[in-house]
């Protein structure tokens, strides 16, 4: 079983949102969210396309875990 999903919520205001998760931490994915919220939520796309986006980072999250690919350091020193 995998530990990277997505989970999806209601901010207070109504609106629906989704994130990309680490289910063993809970905590969510920061370089996966960022691209979320400023490329797909900011274009105004439905929650199901963004579930859609989510969905596919998070099964290539997935693959960098099973290859032992650690792409948030790949990111931070630009590799």
């Amino acid at each position: 079983m995998s530990s990277i999903c997505v989970d999806s919520f209601m901010l207070e205001n109504g609106e629906r949102y989704c994130h990309v998760v680490n289910k063993k931490t809970g905590e969510p994915l920061y370089y996966p969210n960022l691209y979320i919220t400023t490329q797909v939520r900011n274009r105004s796309e439905s929650i199901s396309t963004m579930k859609v986006i989510a969905g596919s980072i998070s099964l290539l999250y997935r693959f960098f875990m099973r290859k032992e690919i650690n792409i948030d350091e790949r990111i931070q020193k630009r590799i």
